[in-house]
């Protein structure tokens, strides 16, 4: 049995020109006129999560209580997301997933990297990139999403201006809107 499970010999992978190729090689008959017949790979790869879709406050309460036990032990290591926002986030067959990490760095060490959500001192330039700022992140995101309510804004806005200074000592999100 051959590679991709074909029932022949003499098989192997070429890549030419960006593109992966299986070919196979003329088999050992005494004419050697065979050629070689070239196959193309389509590789089909299928997305591990999917977009994010939240129909609750429920399900928006899991979700930042799973980024804030996602970036407690990010904090306390000293090291700061960057890029907390709708598009890095999918769910997962185990829950919410926060992607998107090549923007990750130690807390307030520069970056080229200004952002589309951040605080507008740090986006100015005159405040670093800090863990607070991740919570600030998480606050807009909460802000931002379609089912607003009175307990997520006063939520969000305990995240953003409050006085926590990693997401091991923000609060948990609850809120019954």
């Amino acid at each position: 049995m051959g590679p991709f499970g074909l029932h022949c010999t003499n098989f192997h992978m070429m890549q030419v020109n960006g593109v992966k190729q299986l070919m196979k090689h003329p088999m050992d008959d005494v004419s050697q006129q065979t050629r070689s017949m070239t196959c193309f790979v389509q590789l089909r790869l299928h997305p591990v999560g999917a977009r994010v879709s939240l129909n609750s406050s429920q399900q928006l309460c899991s979700l930042v209580n799973s980024f804030l036990a996602t970036l407690a032990p990010v904090h306390a290591a000293g090291f700061v997301h960057r890029d907390i926002c709708l598009d890095n986030i999918v769910k997962g067959p185990d829950g919410w997933v926060l992607i998107d990490w090549e923007l990750a760095g130690r807390e307030t060490q520069t970056v080229w990297w200004t952002g589309q959500v951040l605080p507008p001192a740090v986006k100015a330039g005159s405040e670093p990139y800090t863990c607070k700022t991740d919570l600030w992140q998480i606050g807009q995101l909460v802000l931002s999403h379609a089912i607003p309510s009175a307990g997520s804004a006063a939520y969000a806005h305990q995240l953003m201006f409050g006085c926590f200074t990693s997401a091991a000592m923000a609060p948990k999100a609850e809120w019954n809107d």
